[in-house]
């Protein structure tokens, strides 16, 4: 049996499962290990851990199916996870997109009515891919779903700064039972309540969330972003040798109705072929375009995004579709980027190619097309982990 100190791995039904057939899961994203048990450091009693990659969607989401109430068909590929985010007051409407690449990532959202009229919503993304980080993020994604399922937590409006810090807390203790060499994360979080009209956030290794607000105009909310490689094992790194501040803040800002929040992974602001981006000069401006349509202005390149009334597209997916026309430019400038095929949905294919045209990139020929996907042969970037975005709007 594969092991790492204080963590075993079993199959659902007894068997060991060791690290070559998790990773043979974990690279075919349709093809998952199932589920398997896990005993904590100390403890004898053994809790379930999913390590399905096609059953990622964090607490307080449900499957968006098709219309006969049926997922749709993947013939044979991974096909992007829709999740819309349950609110049984209608205080809040969110909605969460998330593609599959190579490799699995480990990324997920977590969000969960805490009160009638309070949200919190926690997005992870392990350094690294493959089965080391899917299985740390669904180890994370556990720890920080079972915190937020307890019903334990109190005074969530009046004291949010508890709420997150207990995040924090678990996130770094649940790398710890791992004890996985090297093992880290980032994290996003924030606790927004309609009472106080406010949204708490709280980052580790991400600067901030990305808002827009009533007005429709875009705008940034830091999140301390310390320390600057995120959650950590204790004693991983010596706090002499983290840049800047080791301990992180948690910020406030206004949130009123018609605002809304988009929680993304860092591949937003990281692209190939690109000079450096900072996320708060893309990612806001990204999602302002992104529901309402315009131009785009990033490294150089000035995207042409259509009005949402012309897809039937959510907003995090015509993120994730405007970053896909950003990486085929970055590939285009760095020739020596590795490469590797783009599989787009029919109608996700129509509106990429529409973002291409109308901003004056060349569209890749198909290399094969369905009635239900394109794929674009060498237009995407072989080692860019898939887009993930949550995007939560007060109603």
């Amino acid at each position: 049996m594969e092991s790492t100190e204080g963590l075993h791995y079993s199959g659902a039904a007894g068997a060991e499962m060791d690290m070559e057939t998790i990773s043979k899961a974990f690279f075919s994203p349709d093809h998952p290990a199932g589920s398997g048990t896990i005993q904590r450091a100390g403890s004898n009693v053994e809790e379930e851990l999913c390590l399905q990659t096609r059953s990622i969607l964090g607490a307080g989401f449900q499957d968006k199916r098709g219309q006969n109430g049926k997922l749709p068909e993947a013939e044979g590929r991974a096909v992007p996870l829709r999740g819309a985010y349950i609110d049984e007051g209608s205080v809040f409407e969110g909605e969460l997109y998330q593609e599959f690449g190579p490799s699995a990532h480990g990324g997920f959202v977590v969000a969960k009515q805490l009160e009638s009229d309070t949200v919190c919503c926690v997005l992870v993304e392990p350094m690294g891919r493959g089965p080391r980080a899917a299985l740390i993020g669904a180890y994370l994604r556990g720890a920080v779903a079972s915190l937020l399922s307890r019903g334990l937590l109190r005074n969530i409006s009046s004291a949010p700064a508890n709420v997150l810090g207990q995040i924090d807390k678990i996130l770094d203790t649940a790398l710890d039972e791992l004890a996985i060499p090297g093992a880290m994360a980032a994290m996003s979080a924030v606790v927004v309540s309609a009472r106080t009209s406010r949204v708490s956030v709280l980052c580790r290794g991400a600067g901030g969330v990305a808002a827009l607000r009533t007005n429709g105009a875009p705008a940034w909310m830091d999140g301390g972003g310390a320390p600057l490689f995120g959650v950590m094992p204790s004693g991983f790194m010596p706090p002499e040798f983290l840049p800047g501040s080791v301990l992180p803040k948690m910020r406030t800002y206004t949130f009123v109705p018609g605002d809304a929040l988009v929680l993304v992974n860092g591949q937003f602001d990281d692209i190939p072929g690109f000079a450096s981006i900072a996320a708060k000069g893309i990612v806001p401006v990204l999602a302002a375009r992104a529901r309402h349509g315009g131009q785009l202005s990033a490294g150089g390149v000035t995207l042409e995004l259509p009005p949402p009334e012309a897809t039937g597209h959510t907003l995090p997916e015509r993120m994730a579709l405007a970053l896909h026309a950003l990486r085929l430019v970055g590939l285009k400038l760095d020739a020596y980027e590795p490469c590797c095929n783009l599989v787009l949905e029919a109608d996700q294919a129509a509106y990429f190619e529409r973002i291409c045209r109308a901003s004056g990139i060349e569209v890749p020929l198909p290399e094969s097309s369905t009635a239900s996907s394109k794929t674009y042969a060498d237009a995407a970037p072989l080692n860019a982990k898939p887009p993930l975005a949550f995007y939560l709007r007060r109603t």
